[in-house]
């Protein structure tokens, strides 16, 4: 899978383009609540080459912040991977930032992505069980 490596414009929906913008030029919200709340976010990230980095805090690894829609897509990509599991929520996300990528809502978009993957599998599977078998048909003649 190939991660988008642009810079998010300012008119996007992204959820890094405010800390780009802050750690860049310094631009700031109009609210204080939110300018306050950025600031103290934005010391666990820094720009690297024009990219956003979130700084590990138990290691000195260096993560790339991607979007929301690659993120979903990158979990996609290890939940249905040839080489990939079915694992846990959380155990996912793990194996996403062990990669070296980061985004603020992993867990709850794994959550997500695993919630319709098992709702598809149930209903594949549900035709099968709401199908009458064969020697159930013939059971009530057994009975007499």
């Amino acid at each position: 899978m190939l991660i988008d490596d642009t810079t998010p414009t300012t008119s996007s929906n992204d959820w890094r383009t405010p800390f780009i913008k802050y750690l860049s030029d310094g631009s700031e919200f109009q609210d204080k609540t939110e300018n306050e709340r950025l600031i103290r976010r934005s010391r666990n990230y820094i720009l690297v080459d024009g990219k956003l980095m979130r700084k590990n805090a138990s290691s000195e690894v260096l993560l790339k912040c991607i979007s929301q829609d690659d993120g979903v897509k990158l979990l996609d990509d290890i939940h249905a991977g040839s080489c990939g599991n079915h694992a846990a929520s959380r155990t996912l996300v793990e194996k996403a930032f062990r990669a070296g990528f980061y985004w603020p809502t992993a867990v709850a978009d794994t959550e997500k992505l695993l919630l319709a993957s098992l709702a598809s599998i149930l209903q594949r599977t549900s035709t099968l069980l709401l199908e009458p078998l064969p020697f159930f048909s013939e059971a009530p003649n057994l009975l007499l």
